[in-house]
C-alpha cells in the first residue's frame, strides 16, 4: 500500500517518520521528567540540610546565650567576692592597728612599772 499525503497535513509526513518523531518526544519528555524528580530530590535534601544548619544554628546561639549568662553571673560573683576581699583586708588592717597600739600600751605599761 503506498503513503498517500493527507491533503490537509501540511507537512505530508509519512507514518513511520511521524513514529519516530513521536519515539523522541516521548524519549525527550521522559528525560525532562527525570531531570524535574531528580532536581525535586535535590530540593528536598537541600531543605533538610538547611533545617538542619538552622537547628544547629539555633542550638549554637542558645549555648553560646547560656555561656554568656554564666559568665555574666561569674564576674558578678568575681566582683562580689572581690569587695569581701578588700573589706577583709581594710578589717584585717585596722585589727593590726589595734593590735600594733595595744602592743605598745603593753609595752609602755611595762616600761612604767620597771
Amino acid at each position: 500500500m503506498q503513503y498517500e499525503p493527507d491533503p490537509q497535513n501540511q507537512k505530508h509526513e509519512r507514518p513511520s517518520d511521524l513514529r519516530k518523531k513521536n519515539k523522541r518526544l516521548k524519549e525527550g519528555r521522559d528525560a525532562l521528567k527525570e531531570k524535574q524528580r531528580q532536581k525535586a530530590t535535590d530540593l528536598k535534601k537541600l531543605r533538610g540540610a538547611i533545617d538542619d544548619a538552622k537547628e544547629s544554628r539555633d542550638s549554637w546561639k542558645d549555648q553560646c546565650q547560656q555561656t554568656i549568662k554564666k559568665h555574666m553571673e561569674l564576674t558578678a560573683d568575681v566582683e562580689r567576692q572581690s569587695k569581701k576581699l578588700l573589706a577583709s583586708e581594710k578589717l584585717i588592717k585596722k585589727q593590726d592597728e589595734q593590735l600594733l597600739q595595744l602592743q605598745q600600751m603593753c609595752d609602755e605599761l611595762k616600761k612604767k612599772k620597771t
